[in-house]
């Protein structure tokens, strides 16, 4: 099947690995990140930035189960697309002990039965000196399996892995045309809106990455 996917950022990138990992034949379609940020007026994807805090503690059962499941898979795209974007330095939830927030996280936590350590008082003052906590805090530390991770190398990394997936990379020349395509990855020169007739510079045109064919 041939399906083109628009929107070449986080979650783009990993519907396109997943239809290419599949065997379908994939088309992403995206712009690129812009240079001049402040002065940019179109499209701004979520990913231009270098720290997401990911955990497995949550209040919420379905969004540390799917967190879960996303952080068991960062390995297996660092190694699909040779580019590191986990920091695997651990994450603390903390807050006031007798609050149903913390007691939510404990609960959700003892559910799904993965390693947490608990600190308060004394013993989380020892361990966690440069933070200053009040009286009758509890605080929930993931040692392991949780960090920050980089948006902008994992959507990068999706788009790779998938690129990487198919038997083939971008062909030498579109298809109708005698000029030959740009590098995959590259934005075009300029393209004319045949609704309008208006000419669109290069910055507002996308850039894709592949599985068969550039778009």
């Amino acid at each position: 099947m041939r399906i083109a996917v628009i929107g070449a950022g986080l979650i783009g990138g990993g519907a396109a690995r997943h239809l290419a990992r599949a065997g379908h034949e994939v088309v992403l379609i995206g712009p690129p990140e812009p240079e001049a940020k402040r002065s940019h007026d179109g499209v701004f994807g979520s990913h231009y930035d270098e720290g997401r805090i990911t955990r497995k503690n949550d209040p919420w059962a379905f969004w540390s189960r799917v967190s879960r499941e996303s952080i068991a898979r960062y390995g297996e795209i660092e190694s699909d697309s040779g580019i590191s974007f986990f920091s695997e330095v651990g994450a603390m939830m903390a807050g006031p002990a007798d609050q149903p927030l913390i007691a939510r996280v404990e609960a959700v936590r003892a559910e799904a039965g993965f390693h947490a350590d608990r600190y308060e008082g004394a013993a989380l003052a020892e361990r966690f000196p440069y933070f200053a906590f009040p009286e009758g805090t509890l605080a929930v530390h993931e040692p392991a399996g949780a960090g920050h991770v980089s948006p902008r190398r994992l959507a990068r990394a999706q788009r790779v892995a998938a690129e990487k997936a198919g038997p083939h990379g971008c062909p030498p020349r579109r298809r109708g045309s005698r000029r030959p395509a740009p590098a995959c990855g590259s934005p075009p020169r300029r393209a004319r809106s045949r609704r309008t007739g208006r000419w669109w510079p290069p910055a507002a045109l996308p850039t894709c990455c592949c599985r068969v064919r550039c778009h």
